[in-house]
């Protein structure tokens, strides 16, 4: 309808699954990767949770995209079957041609035989199961009894479980044990952060024809604040602000067309009932006490101060509404640009806000690692990083700060060059789930380190498992059964994926264990 008004060839919020449209942020090139690598290691499961609208539906498309020719794929688009239903289902999708009839026994010798004369011929089977988290106990478990198809040296089945967060609940449940043993990769996807927005939607416009910027920086803004970073929101609300600029003759997205897009699209905010009042008020109490709680604060290591270039004293500790003022008067220096920058220079590096690439980029640029994960804030504290969390005010406008230090019941935060305590309690009841660490990693780890590698990256690993032990640990460069089973043990002990393998992930707990001098730390009184 507003195409040639704004001189595009197509829609370019549409909110299709269409993998052309894929906008790779650093999370979602990591999601990417995770499902390639459960791909190519031919065993398990590989486990992909998001909330709804988050893209999941259109990264598994850009997966089924690049894989090759070899590999033939089922889609279980609806879960709700039972056993010999998804069994059914996937016979069907790989063309196997079973009687109507057939019972379970005789599915799974069908499938075991298609499988095996397609690992006769070079050929891999990957089953996608969307909507996972709508699988009964009975399902998951013969899913699980599907990945016993093998042959001495491999699986011949990989299936991929896509679901939202309510999977990994499921997949929690005692009875579901040997089923989440079985993960071999996961990774849950999180909203975008208002930089990746901007790209984002800069991104579907270009794809779409747009020879010049069709949304203002404020507009931008708004959209990412009321879609909360979740693409499909930001899809509708996009859509709908193009259709009402076509509307009014404008060429241009502004500020109150995007407002009234977002409020036709969400609808209008309710008023607080007042019989939420004292739950609210309760909660308050609630997270207070946990903040306070003396077992939680003794865990948390004594750390030495973060030394924030040109930093004053910590001020005294504001009153009770000291934070909901700050997010109200929506001062400039609680803009995340602001608050990711305090943090590069801590680690003596600089970010550049005017930089098209992400904050991870630049990172890496630098020779720093960051991560953007889910992990709650009592995990972040104890990590004993200094991290940039998003904070969400009363109106759906998103901040960021810096948390320097933990004192007493209170969070140091960085204001400019100055450090404002403000309680953790009402930190943790604004956070909005969003964070953003950064962290070095050793040098001689340039890649994933793998039982059987040898050099300098397995001598280093040897040397820190010895820090970390405090006990001396057999010399040596190569990664044996016996650095295999240390490792195994360290990632079960910090609540990783046990697979024996140092990744990324597994690599960031590690240096954290025993971290170099220089580091900079959480303060903590």
């Amino acid at each position: 309808m507003y195409e040639s008004h704004f001189g595009l060839h197509e829609r370019p919020f549409s909110i299709a699954p269409n993998p052309r449209f894929l906008f790779l942020s650093q999370r979602y090139r990591e999601a990417l990767a995770h499902l390639l690598y459960g791909v190519r290691e031919r065993g398990g499961f590989v486990q992909l949770t998001g909330v709804v609208g988050i893209g999941k539906t259109t990264l598994t498309r850009a997966l089924l995209e690049q894989l090759p020719d070899t590999v033939d794929t089922a889609l279980v688009l609806n879960p709700t079957v039972t056993p010999r239903e998804l069994l059914l289902t996937i016979c069907e999708e790989l063309g196997i041609a079973v009687p109507a009839d057939a019972g379970i026994p005789a599915l799974m010798n069908t499938l075991r035989d298609h499988l095996l004369a397609g690992y006769a011929s070079g050929r891999q089977t990957l089953v996608l199961i969307d909507e996972a988290q709508n699988l009964s106990p009975e399902a998951l478990e013969q899913v699980r009894l599907l990945t016993n198809l093998e042959t001495n040296r491999e699986k011949l089945l990989q299936i991929i479980l896509v679901g939202q967060p309510e999977l990994r609940d499921l997949l929690a449940l005692p009875g579901l044990r040997q089923v989440a043993q079985r993960v071999t990769a996961r990774y849950h996807l999180t909203p975008l952060r208002w930089q990746e927005t901007r790209r984002y939607i800069q991104h579907r416009l270009r794809i779409a024809g747009a020879k010049r910027p069709l949304f203002s920086w404020h507009a931008m803004r708004i959209i990412h604040a009321r879609a909360g970073g979740i693409p499909r929101l930001i899809n509708v609300i996009a859509d709908r602000a193009l259709l009402g600029a076509y509307a009014r003759g404008r060429k241009r997205v502004g500020a109150g067309i995007a407002r009234r897009a977002a409020r036709e699209v969400l609808g209008q905010p309710s008023r607080r009932p007042s019989w939420l009042l004292p739950t609210v008020a309760a909660s308050m109490l609630l997270i207070a006490a946990i903040a306070a709680w003396p077992p939680l604060r003794g865990w948390l290591q004594a750390l030495p101060q973060p030394a924030l270039p040109q930093a004053q004293e910590a001020v005294a500790a504001p009153q009770p509404a000291a934070l909901a003022q700050l997010l109200r008067d929506r001062d400039s220096r609680l803009r995340p640009d602001t608050a990711i920058k305090q943090l590069f220079r801590l680690w003596q590096a600089r970010f550049a806000a005017h930089d098209e690439a992400t904050a991870c980029e630049q990172a890496q640029r630098q020779g720093l690692a960051c991560r953007v994960d889910d992990a709650g804030l009592e995990a972040l504290i104890a990590r004993g990083l200094p991290v940039v969390l998003e904070l969400l005010a009363e109106d759906g406008i998103r901040h960021a700060v810096l948390l320097l230090g933990i004192r007493q019941d209170q969070a140091v935060i960085a204001l400019d060059d100055a450090r404002l305590a403000v309680p953790l309690a009402q930190l943790a009841a604004r956070w909005s789930g969003s964070s953003l660490t950064l962290w070095r990693p050793p040098a001689a780890v340039e890649q994933t380190l793998r039982p059987g590698q040898q050099g300098p990256a397995v001598a280093w690993l040897r040397r820190q498992l010895e820090r970390i032990d405090g006990r001396p640990y057999p010399a040596g460069d190569r990664f044996d059964d016996a650095l295999q089973q240390r490792i195994r043990a360290f990632q079960a002990e910090r609540g990783l994926t046990v697979d024996g393998i140092v990744g990324s992930d597994t690599l960031f707990h590690l240096v954290l264990a025993a971290p170099p001098a220089g580091y900079p730390r959480l303060q903590r009184e």
